[in-house]
């Protein structure tokens, strides 16, 4: 487990390194994680509703 984050950038608890990160780049990398993040559920709801086993 990761050191506890104390910027609140991160999006989980954890400190990821964003801390040192100019406004823009920060909000940057918040955009392209929640993205990864709601692919994500959108393929496993894509598996839900097409696959039977749920396995691509």
């Amino acid at each position: 487990m990761g050191n506890q984050c104390t910027c609140e950038r991160s999006l989980t608890d954890s400190c990821v390194g964003w801390g040192n990160l100019s406004h823009s780049e920060w909000q940057t990398r918040k955009l392209i994680v929640e993205a990864q993040l709601a692919a994500k559920e959108v393929q496993k709801e894509l598996a839900r509703l097409i696959l039977r086993d749920g396995d691509f």
